[in-house]
């Protein structure tokens, strides 16, 4: 489990392999929010272009890292992660993080306000 505040960064390393034509136009996309029935519902998420990607006749390995700031877009709880390999040929890719992986902690939180006043 990762704990992360507002203003933290989630950094995500993907690795892929790629064999063939040289290829330009790759994307990753990463994102944190909730992982459902109905699909993965993005709350913060972020998007890189992958480049480099040169002819190779055997699979090469490339890495690439993107990373997700944690704002007040999201509130304080435990939520997914999911990062997909698009603008490929063929299907996206995608890859799913355990569940309740990430926690957002240290929302900031008020109570109680006093007031008293006399004349000055």
């Amino acid at each position: 489990m990762i704990q992360l505040q507002y203003g933290d960064k989630l950094r995500f390393s993907c690795s892929f392999q790629h064999k063939g034509a040289a290829y330009t136009g790759a994307k990753l996309h990463a994102a944190i929010g909730n992982k459902g029935a109905f699909g993965f519902d993005e709350i913060l998420n972020n998007e890189t272009t992958v480049t480099g990607i040169i002819y190779d006749a055997t699979w090469r390995t490339y890495t690439v890292t993107i990373d997700v700031t944690i704002t007040t877009a999201i509130s304080g709880g435990a939520y997914e992660t999911m990062v997909k390999l698009m603008s490929i040929p063929g299907s996206d890719i995608y890859w799913y993080g355990t569940l309740d992986d990430i926690v957002i902690v240290g929302a900031a939180e008020f109570q109680g306000l006093s007031v008293s006043y006399v004349k000055a």
